[in-house]
C-alpha cells in the first residue's frame, strides 16, 4: 500500500519544483533581476532526478482504486517535466548579457514552444496538486492504519528522500483526520445543543413527564424524513379515479368465484399467513376502481387486522399513473412508489423510521442534501422485509405495477422485489397491473385473480341502472327487450368495464332517437367487442359515433383537452407557488360554442352561483353529446392535500375517460384525420381556448360571499400565465382574433388591479392556506401606485433578486402591456401595435422594448419561443438602438448576456439566438463592448468578497457556440429545468451545426470590429462655431492633455528607475 503514497508523494515533489520555478520567473518579471545560468543547469539536474523517481515508481502495483488516477497524473507530470529540464539545460547564455534582455532569453528558452501557454500549464498543474492532496491522499488516508504503512517492507526499501517526502505526507494526513475528528466531535455537540432548544422542553424535575434529548432528537428527524419523503403528487391518482358503481364489487366480501386463473379468493388469500396477491386485468376492466374501493371499504381494515392479530397494523397504499393528467413524473417511476410507501408507514407508526433508516439516527451523522435516494430506499424496504420483530404488521395495498414507467428489465425486477418482500410473515402485499410478461413471469406462482373473469354481474348492474334511469327506455321497450339488449351489452364488453361505459353512453344518446330496441341493438353490434384493443373501441366512437352535426364541436373539445395537457410543460416553474391546476373545468367549456365577440361583450364581475350551476350543466351536455364519452367530469368533493389547489364543486375539471385514450390520440393516422376535418373550417383551437381563458378571468372573485362563485387567490396569475404560452400559437393561426383577445386580458387585468384584485409577490412565498386568506387579502397590490399590473408578474421570490427586476431609480420594467408581450415573444401582437403607435411606443419609459426581446430570464428558456428574432427584427425596423443602455447594460450587452448563459433544448434555438446576435451587429451594435459580471464567493464562514468578470463577444460567442461551455444556471434554477428532456447538443451533427452557426458570427463580429476600430482614449479638440461660421480651435483641450502626460510622465520615470536600479551581484 505504501507504493501509492511514494509515488503521490515524489509526484507532489515534482509539482512543487516546476510551480516554485514558474513563480520565481513571474517575479524575475516583476523585479527585473537577472537569472544565473548555473542555477538554471542545477535546476535542470534536479528536476531530471526528481522524474527518475517518479517513473521508478510508476511501475509498482497496488491495490488501492486511487493508484490508477495516482498513475494517470504521473505520467501526465513526468511527461512536463521533462520537457522543462530539457528546456533548462539550453539555457546555456552568453555571461555578457544583463537585465531585461538576459531574462527575456531565458524565458524565451524555458516556455517558448510549450505545448500549452505557461499560465495555462501551471493552472493545470496546481489543479493535480490540489487533486492529490485534498481527495486522492484523503480518501486514501480513510482506508489504511498510516502507522502500520511505514513498518511495511515496501516503505523501507525506498529512497531517503522519497521515503523523508512521503512520511511527511503520512504525518500531514494523520494531522488532517486528527483535526477533523476534533472538529466533528465539535459539531455533534454543537448539533446537540441546537436540537435541544429547539426540541426539548424545559427541564422536568424527576419523575414528572417530558421528553429526553434523545427523544426530543428521534422525533425531530422523524418529522424531517417525512417531509422529505412527502411530494403532494401521492394523493392525485386516489382522487382522480371514479368512485366504484353501487353493488359493484360486493362479491369480493361475500362470494368470490374461483376460475383456472383466478385460483384463490382474496378472503382465502388474507385468511394464509403471507404471500402476495396479484389482481390482474385488461385495460379498462376496473383494477384501479378495485383497488380503491378496497382501500376506502370498512371491512378491509378488520380483514387486515384478523391476519394481523396482536400486532399493531399499518396499510400503505400506492397509485402509479402514467398520464398526461398526473402531471408529476414521480407517479410513474420506483422512486414515486417508494417515497408513497415509506411515507405512509412512517407518518403511521414512527417506529418504522430508525428500523429502515439506522445509519441516519445515529447522533452527530449528517443527512446529505439529496437524501433518501432510490439506493437508499431500496435498502430501507429490504430491511422491512427482512426485519423479524417490526414495529408493526403492514399490508401493502399498489395499484397500476404497469404504468410504472420503464424497460422490461427494470419492472420484472420491481415485480420480482416485492414478490421476494411478500415471503415475510409480517408483510402482506396487495398488487394489481395488466397481464403483461413481466408481471406474469414473476407473479405465475403467486395467489391471483382475474378481473375481467368475473365482474359479469356488476357489468350487469351497472348496464341495468344506467339505462333504467332513461325516462323513454321502458316506453319503447318490454321488460324481456331490456333484458336481451342489457345481456347483449354485458356480453360483447367481454369483461371490459370502460367499454360497458361507453356503450351505455351511446345508447343512452339513441334512445331518443328509436322507437324500438331493434336499433339500439345494432349500435351495439356496430361498436368493436371488447376483446379488441381499446384504441378500436376510441376509433370507432370518434369517426362513427359523435353525430355529424356535432362532429366539429367534439373534436374540438378533444383537442382543447389535447392542448390544455401539453400547458404544464410551457409554465414558468413556481418552485414555491401552488401547484398547476387544471385549467379546463365544466364551466369554461360552456362558453366554448361563443364567437370572439361574444366573449368580448361578457361584463366583468362574478358568476352568481345560479349562473355557474346552469353554465356547469350546460358543459357536461356539451361533452356528452359532442364526445361521446370520451371526456368526463371529475368529482372533486374530495379533499386534495396538494399544494395550493382547490376546485369548486359547480364547477367540476373535465379530463379523458381513460390514460389510453391520449396514446390513441397521438397516433399519426389520428392526428391526421383530426387535422383533414378542419381543413376548410375557419377554427383554431388556440385561439378559441385564449377566449375562454379571458372569459374565466372576469369571473374572477375572491370572497366566499352568499350567491357567488368564489375562485383562488391565484387563479387569475395561471389564467394570465396559460394565455401568454397559448397566444402564441394562437396569433400564427389568427392573429386578429389574437389581438383583440390580449387587448382584452389587458382591460380585464388593469379592472381587478384597480379594485385590488390582483396578489401581490410577497405572498407567494407563504404556503397556502385557508387560513391564510386574511394574510394574502393584505398583500395584494396597491391600485394607487400607477403601476402596470404586467410589473409584477409572478416570478419566484428567489429569481427576482437575479433578474435585477428594477432598476435602481425604481421604475418598473414593464410600464405598458407592449412591454409584457414583448418579453413573452408575442410577434404579431407587437408587431399590429407598434405599427398602430408608430415610434412612439419604442421610446417608453423604462427597460427598452429591445432589451426585452433579447434578455429574458434564464428560467423561462425551457420554454420554447421566449427568445424570438421577429421581434427584435420590428423593434429594429422601428430604428430601436442596440446601444441604448438600461440599468448599466445596452440591449447589445444584454444578449451577449443571454448567450453567456444560454441553456437551450435544441439545435433551433441556437439559430435563434444567432439571428438575434446577428440583427443586432447588422444595426449598428458596438463591436468591442465586453460583458461585465460580478460573482459573490465566500471567503470564510461569515465573509463574501465580490469578483468582477469580464469577456469580450468573441470570448461569450466562442464559449457558447463552439466550445459549448456556457455558464451554468443558480442552482436554485437549475431545479426548475426539465430533468427528462435529452440533451440534443451531444450529438456530433448538432455540434457541428451549432459550431457553424457561431464561426459564422464571428466572422461577421471581426468584420464589425475591422470596419469601426476601437476608439482610442484622447482628449479631442474642441471646437465651436463662430458667428460668421469659421472654425476656431480652442487650446483647452490640448492644454489638459499636455498637462496629463506631463504628470504620467514623470510618475512612469520614476517607477522605471526604481523598478530596473541595477543590484550588487553576489
Amino acid at each position: 500500500m505504501a507504493e501509492a503514497f511514494a509515488l503521490a508523494a515524489s509526484v507532489i515533489g515534482v509539482l512543487g519544483f516546476t510551480l516554485q520555478l514558474w513563480t520565481e520567473t513571474a517575479e524575475i518579471r516583476k523585479s527585473g533581476s537577472t537569472i544565473d545560468t548555473a542555477d538554471c543547469a542545477r535546476n535542470a539536474a534536479d528536476l531530471q532526478k526528481l522524474c527518475d523517481q517518479v517513473k521508478s515508481l510508476q511501475d509498482a502495483q497496488s491495490d488501492l482504486a486511487e493508484a490508477v488516477r495516482i498513475k494517470q497524473i504521473a505520467a501526465e507530470i513526468r511527461a512536463v517535466a521533462e520537457e522543462l529540464a530539457v528546456r533548462l539545460a539550453k539555457c546555456e547564455l552568453p555571461a555578457d548579457q544583463k537585465g531585461l534582455r538576459r531574462y527575456r532569453d531565458v524565458i524565451s528558452v524555458l516556455w517558448h514552444g510549450m505545448r500549452m501557454d505557461a499560465d495555462s500549464q501551471m493552472r493545470r498543474l496546481s489543479a493535480l496538486r490540489d487533486e492529490l492532496q485534498s481527495e486522492l491522499l484523503v480518501s486514501m488516508s480513510k482506508k489504511l492504519d498510516l502507522g502500520a504503512l511505514r513498518q511495511t517492507s515496501w516503505f523501507e526499501a525506498l529512497g531517503i528522500d522519497v521515503k523523508q517526502h512521503t512520511d511527511a505526507i503520512l504525518q500531514e494526513q494523520q494531522r488532517i483526520r486528527r483535526a477533523i475528528d476534533d472538529r466533528e466531535v465539535s459539531a455533534e455537540r454543537r448539533h446537540e445543543e441546537v436540537l435541544q432548544r429547539l426540541d426539548h422542553p424545559p427541564v422536568c424535575s424527576p419523575g414528572s413527564s417530558g421528553y429526553s434529548n434523545t427523544e426530543a432528537r428521534k422525533k425531530h428527524r422523524i418529522r424531517e424524513l417525512c417531509d422529505r419523503l412527502w411530494f403532494d403528487a401521492i394523493p392525485r391518482r386516489h382522487h382522480a379515479i371514479d368512485v366504484a358503481h353501487h353493488k359493484t364489487f360486493e362479491w369480493i366480501f361475500t362470494g368470490q368465484k374461483k376460475t383456472n386463473a383466478s385460483n384463490t379468493t382474496f378472503l382465502e388469500w388474507m385468511d394464509s399467513g403471507q404471500g402476495l396477491y396479484w389482481v390482474s386485468g385488461r385495460a379498462g376492466t376496473g383494477k384501479s376502481s378495485l383497488m380503491k374501493f378496497l382501500e376506502d371499504d370498512p371491512r378491509t381494515e378488520p380483514t387486515f387486522k384478523e391476519w394481523a392479530g396482536k400486532r399493531k397494523l399499518v396499510l400503505a397504499t400506492f397509485y402509479f399513473w402514467n398520464s398526461e393528467a398526473a402531471n408529476d413524473d414521480r407517479l410513474k417511476s420506483l422512486s414515486g412508489l417508494y417515497r408513497g410507501m415509506l411515507y405512509s408507514l412512517i407518518n403511521q407508526e414512527a417506529g418504522f423510521a430508525e428500523l429502515m433508516f439506522p445509519n441516519h439516527f445515529i447522533d452527530g451523522r449528517s443527512w446529505e442534501k439529496n437524501f433518501p435516494t432510490v439506493p437508499d430506499m431500496d435498502e430501507a424496504f429490504e430491511r422491512l422485509a427482512n426485519a423479524k420483530e417490526p414495529p408493526a404488521a403492514v399490508g401493502l395495498i399498489i395499484d397500476g405495477l404497469d404504468e410504472y414507467d420503464a424497460s422490461n428489465a427494470e419492472q420484472m425486477a420491481m415485480a420480482e422485489n416485492l414478490r421476494r418482500a411478500s415471503h415475510s410473515p409480517n408483510l402482506k402485499i396487495l398488487v394489481s397491473s395488466r397481464p403483461e410478461d413481466a408481471f406474469e413471469t414473476i407473479f405465475r406462482d403467486t395467489a391471483k385473480l382475474r378481473l375481467h373473469e368475473l365482474t359479469e354481474q356488476d357489468r350487469q348492474t351497472y348496464t341495468s341502472d344506467k339505462l333504467e334511469a332513461v325516462p323513454r327506455f321502458s316506453t319503447i321497450a318490454t321488460e324481456a327487450e331490456q333484458g336481451r339488449l342489457i345481456d347483449l351489452i354485458v356480453e360483447r364488453s367481454e369483461g371490459i368495464f370502460l367499454w360497458v361505459k361507453l356503450a351505455v353512453e351511446t345508447v343512452s344518446q339513441e334512445i331518443d332517437l328509436s322507437m324500438n330496441t331493434a336499433r339500439l341493438e345494432k349500435v351495439v353490434q356496430e361498436i368493436p367487442s371488447g376483446n379488441k384493443e381499446l384504441s378500436r373501441l376510441f376509433d370507432h366512437i370518434l369517426r362513427n359515433r359523435i353525430p355529424a352535426k356535432h362532429r366539429l364541436l367534439g373534436y374540438g373539445l378533444i383537442q382543447t383537452m389535447q392542448l390544455s395537457y401539453t400547458l404544464p410543460d410551457r409554465m414558468i416553474p413556481w418552485v414555491e407557488g401552488p401547484g398547476y391546476k387544471h385549467q379546463i373545468t365544466t364551466v369554461l367549456l360552456s362558453f366554448f360554442k361563443d364567437d370572439v365577440e361574444s366573449a368580448l361583450g361578457v361584463p366583468i364581475g362574478p358568476l352568481d352561483v345560479t349562473e355557474a350551476s346552469s353554465r356547469a350543466e350546460l358543459g357536461c351536455n356539451l361533452i356528452r353529446k359532442a364526445c361521446c364519452g370520451l371526456l368526463e367530469t371529475r368529482d372533486q368533493s374530495e379533499p386534495h392535500r396538494e399544494r395550493g389547489i382547490q376546485y369548486s364543486q359547480l364547477d367540476p375539471p373535465v379530463h379523458y375517460i381513460h390514460k389510453d385514450l391520449a396514446l390513441y390520440l397521438s397516433q399519426e393516422d389520428t392526428t391526421l384525420y383530426l387535422r383533414k376535418s378542419f381543413s376548410g373550417a375557419k377554427y383554431s383551437v388556440q385561439a378559441n381556448l385564449l377566449k375562454c381563458f379571458v372569459i374565466m378571468m372576469k369571473f374572477h372573485h375572491l370572497e366566499s360571499e352568499q350567491g357567488l362563485m368564489a375562485g383562488q387567490v391565484w387563479d387569475i396569475w395561471r389564467f394570465a400565465e396559460c394565455s401568454m404560452r397559448i397566444a402564441r400559437d394562437a396569433e400564427v393561426f389568427d392573429p386578429e382574433s389574437t389581438v383583440k383577445l390580449l387587448d382584452e386580458l389587458d382591460r380585464v387585468m388593469i379592472h381587478l388591479h384597480s379594485i385590488g384584485l390582483v396578489p401581490a409577490l410577497s405572498a407567494w412565498s407563504q404556503e397556502y392556506s385557508g387560513h391564510l386568506m386574511d394574510y394574502v387579502l393584505e398583500n395584494f397590490l396597491d391600485p394607487t401606485d400607477g403601476t402596470h399590473w404586467s410589473a409584477f408578474f409572478p416570478i419566484d421570490t428567489h429569481f427576482r433578486s437575479d433578474l435585477n427586476y428594477r432598476d435602481k431609480s425604481g421604475e418598473p420594467e414593464h410600464t405598458n402591456f407592449i412591454a409584457f408581450t414583448v418579453e413573452q415573444g408575442l410577434v404579431k401582437y407587437c408587431q399590429s401595435k407598434i405599427a398602430g403607435i408608430g415610434r412612439q411606443a419604442i421610446t417608453k419609459p423604462g427597460r427598452p422594448l429591445l432589451s426585452s426581446a433579447c434578455g429574458n430570464p434564464r428560467v423561462w428558456w425551457h420554454i420554447r419561443g421566449s427568445i424570438r428574432h421577429e421581434t427584435v427584427d420590428i423593434l429594429l425596423q422601428y430604428d430601436a438602438d442596440p446601444n441604448e443602455a438600461y440599468s448599466g447594460m445596452t440591449c447589445w450587452q444584454t444578449a451577449l448576456c443571454t448567450t453567456h448563459s444560454y441553456i437551450a433544448q435544441d439545435v433551433e434555438s441556437f439559430r435563434e439566438l444567432e439571428k438575434v446576435l446577428r440583427l443586432m451587429l447588422q444595426a449598428g451594435a458596438d463591436p468591442h463592448a465586453n460583458l461585465e459580471w460580478t460573482t459573490r464567493e465566500r471567503t470564510s464562514k461569515r465573509n463574501w468578497t465580490n469578483i468582477k468578470h469580464v469577456q469580450s463577444a468573441i470570448e461569450v460567442i466562442e464559449n457558447t457556440f463552439i466550445h459549448h461551455t456556457p455558464e451554468l444556471p443558480w442552482p436554485y434554477a437549475s431545479m426548475c429545468l426539465p430533468k427528462d428532456v435529452p440533451d440534443p447538443i451531444t450529438l456530433d451533427e448538432n455540434r457541428r451545426e451549432i459550431a457553424r452557426l457561431g464561426v459564422g458570427l464571428l466572422d461577421l463580429l471581426k468584420e464589425k470590429q475591422i470596419a469601426a476600430p476601437r476608439r482610442k482614449r484622447i482628449v479631442r479638440r474642441k471646437i465651436k462655431r463662430s458667428n460668421t461660421g469659421d472654425s476656431i480651435v480652442t487650446m483647452k483641450g490640448i492644454s489638459r492633455w499636455r498637462e496629463l502626460v506631463s504628470r504620467r510622465t514623470r510618475v512612469w520615470s520614476v517607477r522605471f528607475r526604481a523598478r530596473f536600479q541595477s543590484k550588487p551581484t553576489k
